[in-house]
């Protein structure tokens, strides 16, 4: 099997809610290729990154971070102090 001859179609790329394709992605891809999607603004993946690269893999299919599905809405964690001032609770 010569790895020159492996293509991945695009046709079979994940769909990650949330996000788009930073990549034309149509047709046959050649092995390595790569495909990129982005999160929408103020959105993330959910290991926290906004955009993931899928690569053509030496077996014909897509390779990415099976963790990595859609695209979520940010959440910020703020302690209850910092709470309180951007909220505009002042304790004494």
């Amino acid at each position: 099997m010569f790895i020159s001859a492996i293509q991945c179609d695009a046709a079979v790329l994940p769909n990650f809610s949330g996000s788009v394709a930073v990549t034309s992605h149509s047709g046959l891809f050649s092995y390595s290729s790569t495909v990129s999607y982005t999160c929408l603004t103020g959105q993330r993946f959910e290991d926290g990154n906004t955009d993931v690269v899928v690569t053509c893999a030496g077996i014909g299919d897509w390779d990415w971070n099976p963790a990595v599905t859609s695209c979520g809405r940010e959440f910020v964690s703020y302690s209850v102090n910092e709470l309180c001032v951007r909220i505009g609770f002042f304790v004494r």
